[in-house]
């Protein structure tokens, strides 16, 4: 009988000490949750549509603020934080691919016998495609930083034969 009084003594002591844990507004067993995610067509971004603990309020916001708050993402539940972090990463791994600059066509003049590579470039919503020698590009470290690493090997060698023709 004796036994039987500890063990249910234990569980009673168990079920107090989770009810106080998830009552606790200091405690992070999500107070905020994930309702609804979603890609925003405009900018392409994860947007979560979360819900306050015992509230009716849905605010929405992307993965990227709710990754760089981090008072915000103590609140979440672990397999929610998961898929706010997986989501941030993505989208910053989906931007730098869309800031990366890729050559649309090689053109060879033949007065120069230069080739020149042509660029889209984005500007707001506008696209302008603009034309660079391999000296042009390879000497703007920047833009050369921003293209994809088969564009930069083609774009080098280029401008390695220009300097070697022109001394």
């Amino acid at each position: 009988m004796n036994e039987r009084f500890s063990n249910f003594f234990k569980y009673a002591l168990l079920v107090f000490s989770e009810y106080k844990k998830i009552t606790n507004p200091e405690s992070n067993l999500g107070q905020i949750k994930i309702v609804d995610s979603h890609i925003c067509e405009n900018t392409d971004q994860t947007l979560f549509t979360i819900q306050l603990f015992g509230k009716n309020v849905f605010p929405i916001l992307s993965a990227k603020e709710l990754a760089e708050d981090e008072d915000i993402l103590m609140r979440f539940s672990k397999a929610d934080l998961k898929k706010i972090v997986e989501s941030a990463k993505n989208d910053e791994t989906k931007l730098s691919k869309l800031n990366e600059k890729t050559i649309d066509a090689v053109i060879f003049d033949p007065s120069t016998k230069k080739r020149f590579y042509s660029f889209a470039i984005k500007k707001g919503n506008i696209v302008e495609t603009k034309r660079f020698s391999a000296q042009e590009i390879y000497s703007n470290k920047e833009f050369l930083l921003n293209m994809d690493k088969y564009s930069i090997a083609d774009v080098s060698y280029e401008a390695g034969k220009e300097n070697q023709s022109g001394s």
